[in-house]
């Protein structure tokens, strides 16, 4: 005889990170991973830091000439970031 309290694995691990408010910190650490696909191996080494939070993604960059470069393609970044992570992901690109 079937239980009628039978849940699928996804539906219960989507509602323990839902509990336990997982979902944001998960986002940022894809965030961080797809920067460094998208961005490749050249500018994720001049990458200190990267940071997502609320759908604004922070990249932090070393060099001044890169972060100007990578400032003015801030449009372009979003909607590739949001093809990796899914679309709304990212709001916002902040290069700092």
């Amino acid at each position: 005889m079937k239980s009628t309290n039978e849940h699928t694995l996804k539906g219960a691990i989507e509602a323990l990170m839902k509990k336990y408010r997982l979902q944001e910190g998960l986002t940022a650490h894809r965030a961080s991973a797809a920067w460094k696909q998208y961005a490749g191996p050249f500018i994720a080494s001049r990458t200190s830091k990267v940071e997502f939070k609320k759908g604004v993604l922070k990249i932090f960059i070393q060099s001044a000439a890169l972060k100007q470069e990578i400032h003015m393609e801030r449009s372009i970044i979003r909607e590739e970031m949001n093809k990796i992570l899914g679309t709304g992901t990212v709001e916002e690109v902040q290069v700092l």
